[in-house]
């Protein structure tokens, strides 16, 4: 019994020392909240100020003059990736090495009438590069995927020749060009021209006239 009653005592004691010491963490929890309300409202900042390929609010896109563009094989940001999986028309799962993303084109959108076919026809292409592509990043979107420009050798014989996928795509009448999120695209005018060529020859969605805007 006197050393239940020693015990007691020492918890007494000890409850104003420990009442103290939450005292003074206390000013020092409110500043780590703080801290972490700032990081939250900063990376909400950063989702909102990317692109939303997802969105349906986008606007029409329009049509600019036709200018040629090529990509210089030897940019410092063409990145090698190996495609795992080919998603959508317009998205598929890249490795490389022990990295995993998933890859969204940019510049383009597909719609959803042509989602099978313009599957197909992504798979098929980068199935004769062996799935091996080359991409240049150009940022994220709302969901965080990768988005780029991407391209595979069109000849096994001459790897310098190179078939860009974004407009090829578009040049198939499988996608369009993606005017309100194609600013960030380094060959933007190549999408342009190629979805003028696909409906002057009225290919794919541009078959019948009354396809004229962005769907």
């Amino acid at each position: 019994m006197p050393k239940e009653r020693k015990r007691d005592g020492y918890s007494k004691a000890m409850q104003p020392f420990k009442a103290q010491h939450l005292i003074h963490a206390l000013p020092f929890m409110a500043i780590a909240a703080m801290i972490g309300l700032i990081v939250y409202q900063q990376w909400q900042q950063t989702l909102q100020a990317r692109p939303d390929y997802d969105s349906t609010d986008a606007a029409p896109p329009r049509y600019p003059a036709k200018i040629t563009a090529n990509r210089n094989p030897s940019l410092p940001q063409s990145e090698n990736w190996k495609v795992q999986q080919v998603l959508t028309g317009e998205s598929m799962i890249v490795t490389a090495g022990w990295k995993k993303e998933k890859l969204r084109l940019c510049g383009i959108d597909v719609p959803d009438s042509l989602a099978v076919e313009s599957r197909n026809y992504l798979k098929g292409l980068v199935e004769q590069a062996e799935g091996a592509v080359i991409v240049i990043p150009t940022g994220r979107d709302h969901s965080n995927r990768m988005i780029g420009e991407v391209f595979v050798s069109a000849n096994a014989s001459n790897p310098d020749e190179e078939k860009f996928l974004n407009e090829e795509m578009v040049m198939a009448g499988l996608a369009y060009h993606y005017s309100p999120y194609s600013s960030g695209c380094l060959n933007r005018a190549g999408i342009i021209q190629a979805e003028e060529i696909a409906r002057s020859e009225h290919r794919g969605i541009w078959l019948q006239s009354k396809d004229v805007l962005h769907k």
